[in-house]
């Protein structure tokens, strides 16, 4: 698989449905996802709960802090996944997190193909993602 936007992602952008700038109420946070177990295809998936249905999210989610966007590329600060046991993790998956699992639209998935630290076994430790200086994706 290769790093993508999810269809409903970038529908939901560009209706102004999802503002990667929250930080607080609805907002972006990111997941460790363990894709052996599932397809993260970008034409079946929309929300998080067809993900989270069938069990591959390693950890809990993060919430992205300093959301940045320049020129349609957006970044945000590390993010670091605590303590971290389970599967191994081939991907990172952002979603608009609206706290229901049905609702929260399914941005961005990246493997290795985008972030260099992937796939991770974890080990119980942290797990940090340093966005690449250009940005994570561009719309």
């Amino acid at each position: 698989m290769t790093a993508f936007l999810y269809d409903n992602g970038r529908e939901a952008f560009a209706t102004g449905s999802i503002n990667w700038g929250s930080t607080t109420g609805n907002q972006v946070v990111a997941v460790l996802v363990d894709n052996d177990v599932t397809d993260c295809s970008v034409t079946t998936l929309d929300t998080l709960d067809d993900i989270d249905a069938v069990g591959t999210i390693v950890g809990a989610a993060v919430d992205i802090t300093v959301p940045v966007t320049t020129d349609g590329t957006v970044s945000c600060a590390d993010i670091v996944w605590s303590t971290v046991s389970g599967l191994q993790c081939e991907a990172i998956v952002f979603y608009w997190d609206t706290g229901t699992p049905s609702t929260s639209t399914l941005i961005a998935y990246l493997d290795s193909t985008a972030v260099s630290n992937l796939p991770v076994t974890p080990n119980g430790g942290d797990i940090t993602f340093e966005p690449h200086a250009s940005g994570i994706f561009t719309l």
